[in-house]
């Protein structure tokens, strides 16, 4: 055992050739949070092995309740956070992220939290993250395979339940002038039991009314799509598509897009326009970005036969990040915009961000579409960290979470929001 330490510190110590490349990243941070009356102590310690084309990153929050707030809550105070650590699932978090592959390979794999994923055009899988609610961690899955006329890429919400899943399939089988035609299938199914993602709560608990809502029937979503690629440069691409979807006993609809992309030394912009037509029952991009919210609340409203539209522009600047804004208009009821922004990751700053506001028609004299209980007005989050010096770091975040009443009256939402800062100073070394 003497002889494998020594080995071992002389291999750390012997500056290999590729120790600049800063394979490894370990540290601590610590810090405090206060979420709407509750406050906590936190410790995140963290470890990181990185190469171009693999990646693993271990760590996991470890929260210490010092003030119990209104309404109180189920755990001892003080004490561990109870909700962190009560599912199977929480204890994958511990496992941060695991990727193979990079842009130069045909195939990738991500393990983790889903931030952002989109399959095809987004006509059902639209920029989804499958960790929005505070009380539930779900770790994803994200592949993506591409060959020289075929693709392939799929999610998995959760590895543990397998209970969202989506797939894609599309290729290019022609050649000669028909050669920029590409056709693609898709399939996402959602086989989650309950018409809220609740997994601290139990079915004893609720109203004897609200027992026979339990129960969610086998829908899945098919997907066609037709696209063309209209110019293809160093500088610029041009691509336009049509997408015909099926969700089983509920509706469907169709998408048309065009999206158009120019590319610099130091920065690109892409901009996307789409118009739709939905029938009755029907629900477009359906997984996306609030979808783990929709599916908290009891009995989402479903929205008339109708247009709807979606833009986006997405500026990427080298040194600066990232800014994506869009808009998404679903039948003339509803009306989402959102903003994210990313900077580029292990500088001597960083800063991530997003930000939706829901803007809806309710009943006025029938009218319009009664939207029932829905309290996603604004939701955001704001993360950023400082490099201070040397391995030292400051940070700091606020936003809103949401959560799920463990009981709730009848006509009330179970879905609600509490607003959290963090403020938190660490080390990092890298080696």
């Amino acid at each position: 055992m003497g002889k494998l330490f020594a080995a071992l510190a002389l291999f750390l110590l012997a500056a290999p050739a590729w120790a600049d490349e800063e394979r490894f990243r370990a540290g601590m941070e610590v810090g405090g949070a206060w979420r709407s009356g509750d406050t906590f102590a936190e410790a995140l310690p963290f470890a990181e092995y990185s190469e171009r084309n693999f990646g693993i990153g271990l760590g996991a929050p470890i929260r210490v309740r010092m003030q119990d707030g209104s309404p109180t809550d189920r755990c001892a105070t003080p004490g561990l956070r109870c909700q962190d650590w009560d599912k199977p699932s929480d204890w994958l978090r511990i496992l941060r992220h695991f990727d193979v592959g990079g842009p130069d390979t045909k195939a990738q794999l991500h393990v983790g939290d889903l931030t952002g994923v989109t399959l095809g055009h987004g006509s059902a899988v639209w920029r989804y993250y499958n960790n929005q609610l505070l009380d539930v961690w779900r770790t994803g899955v994200h592949v993506v395979a591409e060959g020289n006329t075929w693709g392939l890429s799929a999610l998995v919400g959760d590895v543990l339940r397998f209970d969202l899943m989506a797939l894609r399939a599309h290729g290019r089988p022609f050649q000669g002038a028909l050669r920029r035609l590409e056709f693609g299938l898709g399939l996402a199914v959602d086989r989650r039991e309950q018409y809220w993602l609740t997994d601290n709560m139990q079915a004893s608990a609720l109203a004897p009314d609200l027992q026979g809502s339990l129960s969610a029937p086998f829908r899945p979503t098919l997907v066609a799509d037709l696209g063309y690629e209209i110019h293809n440069s160093d500088k610029a691409q041009v691509t336009t598509w049509l997408d015909g979807v099926l969700q089983l006993e509920r509706g469907a609809g169709a998408h048309l897009g065009l999206r158009a992309a120019v590319r610099g030394r130091l920065s690109s912009l892409a901009t996307t326009l789409e118009g739709r037509y939905a029938g009755q029952g029907y629900s477009p991009a359906a997984i996306g970005p609030l979808y783990e919210l929709q599916w908290a609340m009891r009995n989402p409203a479903q929205l008339p036969a109708g247009w709807g539209s979606r833009v986006t522009a997405e500026w990427i600047y080298r040194g600066l990040g990232r800014v994506l804004l869009a808009m998404d208009q679903q039948q003339g009821q509803k009306l989402d915009t959102y903003v994210w922004y990313s900077s580029e990751p292990l500088g001597e700053w960083s800063l991530r961000a997003w930000a939706v506001k829901r803007w809806q028609r309710h009943e006025q004299g029938g009218s319009a579409v009664d939207l029932g209980q829905d309290p996603i007005d604004f939701s955001g989050y704001v993360a950023a960290r400082l490099r201070v010096d040397g391995p030292w770091y400051a940070s700091l975040a606020a936003g809103r979470r949401w959560r799920v009443h463990e009981v709730w009256a009848t006509g009330q939402s179970p879905l609600y929001a509490e607003t959290e800062v963090r403020l938190a100073a660490g080390a990092e070394w890298r080696w």
